[in-house]
């Protein structure tokens, strides 16, 4: 939840919609919603606690994207995704070759 800057969650006009935006640090968004079969059953906190459950599981699907993509030795980051590589010292970054 580090990552979160602020969620807002807002009711459909249909009444039975609920959806949750989620703006991260990166001021990336994720949107998730949720419906209930009639207005009736709209419980709001319910409804945003499963959204949120729903942002945080895709938060720790991108996280291990991430972490799958790049492998850390040393001082060296290499990325196994088709991202240039670079190698980290005292001046900055730098690029380098790892092949």
């Amino acid at each position: 939840e580090a990552f979160i800057l602020e969620m807002n969650a807002a009711k459909m006009p249909d009444g039975r919609t609920l959806t949750l935006t989620t703006r991260l640090r990166n001021n990336f968004l994720i949107t998730e919603s949720y419906s209930v079969s009639s207005p009736e059953d709209f419980n709001q906190e319910a409804l945003v606690e499963l959204c949120k459950t729903r942002t945080l599981n895709k938060i720790w699907d991108y996280l291990i994207f991430l972490w799958h993509c790049a492998t850390v030795t040393s001082n060296k980051v290499k990325a196994e995704c088709g991202l240039d590589l670079y190698t980290y010292d005292e001046a900055g970054v730098t690029s380098d070759s790892l092949n």
